[in-house]
């Protein structure tokens, strides 16, 4: 089996390892396992997540976490469409569900997409039917109304790349 390695919270690592330690089993199958009933709780709130193109974001500088742990390859590759739809890397999104699943991990308890608070804003405006922007794309739209607002109307100039 596969692995990818994913950075985490040392209290969120300290908490699996525990955990993993009680139940008798490897710390990346209660990674899986938050997995799996994270991407159940996308699917039912979300529908036709475009798939990705280029790499998988693993980790991030701007997460800040500092231990490490295992999820395995293929379910890393069934998150990753949710990842980069809503512009979060693989890392902070596993990390989020693992603080969900932290109580319910022994009583194995679906975890609410809906309270992570990577995915809770846009999660927001997909569930009261307005139109999800990608950052990047919002980021040009911004830029092309800053263009309009502050040389007019696009009839009369023209934009060259230099």
């Amino acid at each position: 089996m596969e692995l990818v390695a994913i950075k985490v919270d040392r209290l969120i690592a300290a908490n699996l390892r525990r955990k993993a330690k009680n139940l008798k089993i490897d710390p990346h199958v209660l990674v899986d396992l938050t997995a799996q009933f994270l991407l159940s709780s996308l699917q039912e709130r979300t529908e036709n997540i475009p798939e990705p193109r280029g790499r998988m974001r693993v980790n991030s500088e701007s997460d800040g976490f500092d231990d490490t742990t295992f999820i395995s390859k293929h379910i890393a590759k069934e998150v990753h469409p949710y990842a980069a739809y809503f512009d979060v890397s693989l890392s902070r999104l596993i990390s989020e569900a693992l603080s969900k699943m932290g109580p319910n991990i022994t009583r194995l308890l679906p975890i609410n997409c809906r309270s992570m608070s990577s995915l809770r804003a846009t999660l927001f405006k997909l569930e009261n039917g307005r139109e999800y922007v990608h950052p990047a794309e919002a980021s040009k739209k911004r830029k092309a109304a800053l263009i309009a607002e502050t040389l007019g109307p696009e009839e009369d100039f023209e934009i060259i790349n230099v």
